[in-house]
């Protein structure tokens, strides 16, 4: 009587370790899955953004006026919460019109109405930080970088001078994303762009052509 009831006590131990560690190991594969679909599957996004031109420098004594005219879109992966990276593509056009002068060149006198015009379309490669993911208003840094192909062109009556090549970008902006709800998959996003490009010319008297942007639009989660 005595060996049976050390054995039934036994057989109840070991019974309530293996329960017990039933729940563990199986919460322990829960979170080894959620670690996994966060590191491989964390989405991302995509922008379609307005943007408005401010020339800067050399730029700016070349064309004073401000681009009403600019577009932008680009995709971004989130390899985790804080760390996005993706590409674009955007267009940008300045213009400015003169009085009625007589301009000098090597050639000779032409008198006219001068205008300047500036467009460029530029390709990037991109990488934003996220330093506050969880946060209602979620601000980033990024940095864009890529070839540019651009026009510049100074016409005065019939006649013009154009120039068409082209060069490397870089642009660091700093921005937010505001989604529309807490589990929303839209928000809106704004930000500021400052974008170098590698162009010298002395014809323009321009050493590089620098701008910023304003760039503001919709933002769809995936």
């Amino acid at each position: 009587m005595r060996k049976k009831l050390i054995i039934a006590i036994a057989f109840v131990l070991m019974s309530s370790v293996i329960f017990a560690e039933s729940p563990n190991k199986d919460e322990k594969k829960n979170k080894n899955e959620d670690f996994t679909k966060d590191l491989f599957l964390p989405g991302g996004f995509f922008n379609i953004n307005y943007a408005l031109g401010f020339g800067v420098g050399n730029f700016n004594q070349f064309i004073s006026t401000v681009s009403y005219r600019g577009f932008d879109a680009n995709g971004t992966h989130m390899v985790n919460a804080y760390w996005g990276f993706g590409g674009g593509m955007g267009w940008t056009g300045f213009e400015e019109k003169f009085q009625r002068a007589t301009y000098q060149f090597d050639q000779g006198a032409i008198t006219g109405v001068g205008t300047r015009t500036y467009y460029n379309l530029d390709f990037y490669i991109s990488g934003a930080y996220h330093p506050l993911p969880e946060a209602v208003i979620k601000p980033y840094i990024g940095l864009n970088a890529g070839p540019v192909y651009q026009t510049i062109q100074t016409q005065i009556g019939q006649y013009y001078v154009q120039d068409q090549n082209w060069q490397f970008k870089v642009s660091p902006e700093i921005g937010l994303y505001i989604p529309f709800g807490k589990d929303a998959e839209v928000g809106f996003n704004t930000g500021i762009r400052y974008n170098l490009i590698s162009y010298n010319n002395i014809r323009y008297n321009l050493n590089g052509i620098s701008y910023f942007q304003w760039i503001a639009g919709l933002s769809f989660l995936f």
